[in-house]
């Protein structure tokens, strides 16, 4: 016998007023499907898309959880750039960032060392592969599947659709480190997906905490086969700061992602991949 069951928890959460005193959520209507079976003994068996849905109703929880905390912790706060991303602002696995083109190599990296930078990593070659199902429908819908090799470590990253901003690539970012990379692409092999872009750069990173601020802001010096960039993540408003220290504007400020800024290239005519013919 094959019957289906309902657990109703209806999602009305009510934010009363901006103060935090005043926040609070009314779990007693929440809501969320969850898909189960039962079999002829009567004892529950677990289908496949439970853990999704079970996933689905912790991820929604969180997110209506921190969107209350944020609204209330920002009330009445201005700051001289205000976030720009259109969802709500749960940032727990934002990536915020911009990349600025490179005049001086050379300069550039002086004043990060006299802005007060540290830096982590040194010039180190970063190996990047990204991995997509046949008519790559994740590239289409703006997401990335990428399995990055860098400073030893092997980590596989999820990057979300970008959010709507004028000025930064504001997306989600789920990454996790990889033990066995020749295992893990087996794995995504045998679940369909294949390599569609390689992408390579001599990568130093770098960190700048601020006066004041608990959190560090990243600062990476990229050097690329289509030319050098500096890639400044963090809050926008900290961004903001630095990237005018550094001596650049809002119109500097680039979205793209290097697979879009390589199909801009003229090394597109002559190559599939963002790859050194030599490395040095």
């Amino acid at each position: 016998m094959d019957c289906s069951y309902q657990l109703r928890i209806p999602a009305a959460v009510f934010l009363r007023s901006c103060v935090a005193p005043a926040v609070r959520a009314d779990l007693s209507k929440a809501s969320c499907l969850i898909a189960g079976r039962t079999n002829g003994t009567g004892v529950h068996a677990l289908s496949l898309a439970e853990p999704l849905h079970l996933f689905h109703v912790f991820a929604t929880y969180t997110l209506v959880f921190d969107s209350l905390k944020f609204a209330a912790r920002r009330g009445g706060r201005h700051d001289d750039m205000k976030p720009e991303s259109s969802g709500p602002p749960n940032r727990q696995h934002l990536e915020i960032e911009v990349k600025l083109k490179i005049r001086n190599l050379r300069t550039l990296r002086k004043s990060l060392l006299e802005l007060g930078c540290q830096e982590h990593v040194p010039r180190t070659l970063e190996q990047n592969w990204a991995w997509d199902f046949p008519g790559q429908p994740l590239r289409q819908q703006g997401q990335l599947l990428r399995v990055r090799q860098f400073a030893g470590q092997c980590v596989l990253t999820f990057k979300g659709s970008a959010r709507q901003s004028r000025h930064f690539k504001i997306r989600e970012e789920l990454e996790t480190g990889i033990q066995d990379q020749t295992v893990l692409c087996r794995i995504l092999e045998h679940l369909g997906l294949a390599v569609t872009f390689r992408y390579e750069k001599f990568r130093t990173s770098y960190s700048l905490k601020l006066s004041g601020q608990k959190h560090s802001v990243k600062l990476t010096v990229d050097e690329t086969p289509i030319g050098n960039y500096l890639e400044i993540e963090g809050a926008e408003r900290y961004i903001y700061r630095i990237a005018v220290r550094l001596g650049f504007t809002p119109k500097d400020f680039i979205k793209e992602s290097y697979l879009a800024l390589f199909a801009k290239s003229r090394l597109r005519k002559s190559r599939q991949d963002m790859v050194f013919l030599e490395r040095s």
